[in-house]
């Protein structure tokens, strides 16, 4: 490892653009496209990110930090928060004293009351660097799992011979006749929704305050750059309807050829809306020839526990979400409690 002075410093985006797009090419590829660096960076409508660069003596570039702008709701208010991402230090310098700097400017945003608070879903490794800062781990992230079809997993395990396919047929059948079960009640219509979001997506939105304290806004600007960008991922949105009225919506991320995530779910607590909305993700999981349908929450998070009503498993746990606000916040009793949120994996922005 190489120890010596490193400083940080603050940069706009736009102009450091080469320096952080290299960093996170050797450091994080999958953060490192142009098209994302533009969307991320420059276009989130909730405002320009804020960029960060460590840096040697000498000038060479060796860690970077950003943090994008994010309006959430707190307590019927609006408030400006971060939600940070893409922290990388180059391999030389990963001792906790580089880590320690870059994240403590970029929380300096917090402290000096631009921002009312910072999220970020860290790794392990980074979840001590925060604790070290005065950072609180909401709960540690679970994945839940619902599985859609067996053939798959079974021909993996078994191999393509007779048995694995009628042992994966038979699981398939009894999967299909479980799920049809819960049949989409009379007068509801559960449709692909192909158009952009408008105000309709944006007062359902508000149903999330009537569930719990805190929750990130979903007005159509933001959900629209959030989910009909094309970037990096693409979406699908199904909605609930009755005579014309939107009554709840979901969106799906492709993840791969195995599994198929619930990135937003915005359901009244409503059993029968519930049923319809879970159905048709099912159905539009099955016909991609998933094998899952899965989705992440926080440990005693609502999230969770509507996951758990719809018959998701639980699976492997990480690090969770961390809040991060100055300690004599007026807002800092209610930010650091669980019970007060309401996340899903759309709430991971960038």
């Amino acid at each position: 490892m190489t120890t010596g002075p490193i400083s940080i410093r603050r940069v706009r985006p736009r102009a450091e653009r080469d320096a952080v797009l290299r960093l996170l090419k050797e450091n994080l590829p999958e953060a490192a496209t142009e098209g994302r660096y533009d969307w991320a960076y420059l276009d989130n409508p909730d405002g320009v990110a804020s960029v960060w660069l460590a840096e040697t003596a000498d000038g060479e570039a060796v860690g970077t930090s950003a943090a994008f702008p994010r309006h959430f709701r707190v307590k019927g208010n609006t408030v400006r928060a971060l939600v940070l991402s893409d922290f990388v230090i180059d391999s030389r310098f990963r001792t906790l004293g580089p880590a320690v700097a870059l994240l403590r400017a970029t929380l300096g945003s917090i402290d000096d009351g631009s921002y009312d608070f910072a999220l970020d879903h860290p790794s392990d490794s980074m979840l001590a660097v925060y604790k070290r800062l005065g950072g609180t781990e909401l709960g540690r992230l679970r994945r839940h799992a619902r599985l859609v079809n067996i053939s798959g997993t079974t021909q993996r395990r078994w191999g393509a011979g007779l048995g694995a396919r009628l042992v994966g047929s038979l699981g398939d059948f009894a999967l299909r006749t479980i799920d049809q079960l819960r049949r989409v009640p009379g007068g509801l219509t559960v449709a692909v929704h192909a158009g952009r979001f408008t105000d309709e997506f944006a007062k359902l939105g508000h149903l999330l305050e009537d569930r719990r304290d805190i929750c990130g806004e979903r007005r159509p600007e933001y959900l629209n750059w959030r989910y009909r960008s094309g970037i990096r991922f693409s979406y699908t949105t199904v909605t609930v309807r009755s005579a014309g009225e939107l009554l709840a919506y979901a969106v799906l991320q492709q993840n791969n050829a195995a599994s198929i995530t619930i990135v937003e779910f915005v359901c009244p607590t409503d059993a029968a809306i519930e049923v319809a909305l879970l159905s048709a993700l099912l159905k539009i999981s099955r016909h991609c020839n998933a094998e899952s349908l899965q989705a992440s929450c926080m440990e005693g998070g609502a999230w969770c526990t509507i996951l758990k009503r719809l018959g998701f498993a639980a699976r492997e746990q990480s690090a969770g979400p961390v809040v991060y606000s100055p300690k004599n916040a007026k807002l800092v009793d209610t930010l650091t409690d669980r019970k007060q949120w309401w996340m899903t994996d759309g709430d991971r922005d960038g």
